[in-house]
């Protein structure tokens, strides 16, 4: 039997994200930390094939770029501010073992997407020990000549790596070089989380 007391003491020692459930409630209020965890490319498809001529010839290379870019100009790329995070961090390397593993022969294809293996991708990240409220971005397609990039915005827990949402959303990169380019498009999720959607899963999800 646990005395009063020693339950006091216990509590004084937990910290706020221990106590904090890894909800999209907690996070919408700032209640849990929240980690972005970069691009999972493992899905994307690239069209037309023409305009991706240096990414096919090096595409796990380019995965690793992109992801390493995020973590290196986190002033530029984190979603920290556009989500409203205080307790908030990049933290890309949870997609390191899962980018170097993805299928490069499958990169031309046109089938859709399927939902529903996002549960199964979460569960194969390796978020470290930091608790809270996970977020990724599935890429599906990089569309050159319709200048669009399409992705899956994913929130999950980092302890169970249970998911707690999943949303389209098509945004229009800009930039020079292929790596600033496509990268951009991950910027512009960013913005379009601020904009438009943060509002509404605030009302969703915050009673």
């Amino acid at each position: 039997m646990i005395r009063p007391y020693c339950l006091l003491l216990l509590l004084l020692f937990l910290t706020p994200s221990a106590l904090a459930q890894n909800t999209m409630a907690a996070m919408l209020t700032d209640k849990t930390p929240v980690t972005w965890i970069g691009v999972d490319y493992t899905s994307v498809r690239f069209t037309p094939r023409e305009k991706f001529n240096a990414v096919a010839l090096h595409t796990l290379e380019y995965y690793r770029v992109w992801n390493k870019l995020f973590e290196s100009e986190k002033e530029k790329y984190s979603i920290c501010p556009f989500i409203k995070a205080s307790d908030c961090t990049t933290m890309t390397t949870a997609l390191n073992a899962v980018n170097a593993e993805a299928d490069t022969t499958a990169i031309w294809g046109s089938d859709p997407f399927d939902k529903e293996s996002v549960h199964d991708k979460v569960r194969r990240y390796a978020p470290g020990d930091r608790g809270g409220v996970g977020c990724v971005y599935i890429a599906t397609r990089y569309d050159a000549a319709a200048e669009t990039a399409e992705y899956l915005i994913t929130f999950f827990d980092m302890a169970t790596r249970d998911v707690l949402h999943v949303e389209k959303v098509v945004t229009k990169p800009s930039g020079a070089s292929v790596r600033n380019y496509w990268a951009s498009s991950a910027l512009r999720v960013h913005e379009v989380i601020k904009s438009q959607l943060r509002q509404s899963w605030v009302k969703q999800y915050v009673k």
